[in-house]
């Protein structure tokens, strides 16, 4: 459906703008009308426009952040869809405020707002839809929304924990990388030119990183335009992902690294899971919900297990102990929760208590990797200066000859 971009005023002289759905320019002037709108500029959205917005994808901060407003909005006895257009008025991320538009105009039409977010799977997450529509079956979509902020909130912050893991190690390796290709462009060419005036033996060593130089200046062109096709390709396919759940196995056999990512992926599980639950969504479409919305395959995969095991009659936490990735905490305090009537309250201590562990393994990673990493960048310049000089010890004979 055609969508045009609108200026005007509300019924109160308030300049408002957007965009809207409709068939034609006559259609959307009139669906403009009936909201109480005065249109004083209408005119197609630009489809290259529309089409580069819906690429971007708002990031989960941002999420975060509409949500929290909309909740505040909401507590305060704000309706619905006055809420939603003060949301709009004030984000400032284009898409993101797009979404909030198409929100307020489903609801006008009669939606639900699960049905509404429903429609941005790109957004809104199922966990976020479900946890919404529970809420709206309760009549408390504004406790439904806290929860969604504290949800995203926890979230985001475990996102950046394992993000500054990762800071140091990708500092390094981006500063090889740029060792690497001076040395190769630059260095290396000035060695070739000596050895080869003076007619030196070429030790192995020597002999292949000039030949890597000599790759590097003849073909840097095709590796730049063919490693982002490349990783499109592999996008598209999927083939990114499976690589990406193989390293993520591989990493697991880490002793220390493999520790800190199961915590992370039971920290996710419970984290989704007891906000669903404590929504009231019931266990066995919450487990189903946290299969189908978490990216970690392990986790996944403990979803259905625990899914199959409460459905031939045991118990959250006996189903717990069958799966090696929950540690015997969790599934003690799931117990505690089960026999206390106070699941969602132990299952957000456990997640409390693993956030804790995640940061202090975190800082023990990091702690341990600097110096090694340090030591590996060390390790290769002194190979290439190795190799760079071995022939310089047979110049002498080469000159006398």
């Amino acid at each position: 459906m055609p969508a045009y971009a609108y200026t005007g005023r509300d019924g109160t002289g308030v300049p408002v703008k957007g965009v809207v759905a409709a068939e034609d320019e006559a259609a959307a002037s009139a669906r403009l009308r009936e909201q109480g709108l005065f249109v004083t500029s209408l005119r197609p959205r630009a489809r290259w426009a529309a089409v580069g917005r819906r690429r971007r994808r708002p990031g989960l901060e941002e999420v975060a952040a509409f949500t929290y407003h909309l909740a505040g909005l909401a507590a305060s006895g704000i309706p619905l869809l006055r809420g939603l257009e003060v949301a709009r008025e004030q984000e400032e991320d284009g898409t993101l405020r797009d979404v909030i538009g198409d929100l307020r105009d489903g609801i006008e039409a009669g939606q639900s707002l699960s049905v509404a977010l429903g429609r941005h799977p790109q957004v809104f997450s199922p966990v976020y839809v479900g946890i919404v529509r529970s809420g709206e079956v309760g009549g408390v979509l504004d406790q439904a929304l806290l929860r969604l902020t504290d949800y995203l909130d926890r979230e985001v912050a475990l996102r950046q924990k394992v993000n500054s893991m990762a800071v140091y190690p990708a500092f390094v390796l981006a500063l090889a990388a740029v060792v690497i290709t001076v040395f190769g462009v630059f260095v290396i060419p000035a060695f070739e030119k000596v050895y080869r005036s003076a007619g030196a033996p070429l030790p192995l060593p020597t002999a292949v990183l000039i030949e890597f130089s000599r790759l590097l200046r003849g073909y840097w062109m095709v590796g730049l335009l063919a490693a982002p096709a490349a990783a499109w390709i592999l996008v598209q396919t999927g083939t990114w992902a499976k690589f990406g759940a193989a390293g993520v196995r591989l990493v697991c056999r880490i002793p220390r690294v493999g520790t800190a990512v199961r915590l992370v992926q039971v920290n996710r599980f419970l984290r989704t899971f007891g906000a669903m639950y404590a929504s009231g969504v019931p266990v066995m479409l919450a487990l189903d919900i946290t299969a189908g919305s978490v990216s970690e395959p392990e986790v996944a995969a403990a979803a259905g297990y625990l899914k199959e095991r409460i459905t031939s009659g045991q118990r959250l936490s006996e189903a717990m102990r069958g799966v090696a990735l929950f540690p015997p905490m969790v599934h003690r305090m799931t117990a505690m929760g089960e026999e206390a009537g106070r699941l969602d309250e132990l299952l957000r201590r456990a997640s409390d208590l693993l956030d804790r562990e995640i940061e202090f393994s975190i800082k023990r990673l990091v702690t341990l990797t600097e110096p090694l990493l340090t030591l590996a960048l060390g390790g290769v310049i002194a190979v290439i200066l190795l190799a760079l000089y071995l022939p310089i010890f047979g110049l002498p004979r080469a000159i006398l000859r």
